[in-house]
C-alpha cells in the first residue's frame, strides 16, 4: 500500500513540477519548516510532519518524507 501511495505521489510531483510549481512547492515547505520549528519545547507536531512528509514526497525527496512520517507516527501513531 505505501508503495502505490509513493507512486501515486511521484507521479503528481512530476505533473506539478512540469507546470512550474516547484518554486511554491519549496515555499510551502519552508512555511512548515518553520512550523516544526516554533515550539520545539512541546515535542514533535505529527500533523506538521506528516505535511512535511507529503511534500517532500511530492519533491521525491524520499529520504526526507520517510523520516517526517517515522516523526508523525513516533509523536502519534494514529496520525496517519
Amino acid at each position: 500500500m505505501i508503495k502505490l501511495i509513493l507512486l501515486i505521489f511521484e507521479t503528481i510531483s512530476k505533473s506539478l513540477l512540469c507546470f512550474g510549481f516547484s518554486d511554491e512547492l519549496l515555499k510551502v515547505q519552508r512555511l512548515f519548516i518553520q512550523a516544526a520549528r516554533l515550539n520545539p519545547s512541546s515535542g514533535v507536531d505529527p500533523e506538521v510532519q506528516s505535511g512535511l512528509g507529503i511534500l517532500f514526497t511530492l519533491g521525491s525527496d524520499y529520504d526526507k518524507a520517510a523520516d517526517c512520517f517515522r516523526a508523525a507516527i513516533g509523536a502519534d501513531p494514529d496520525v496517519i
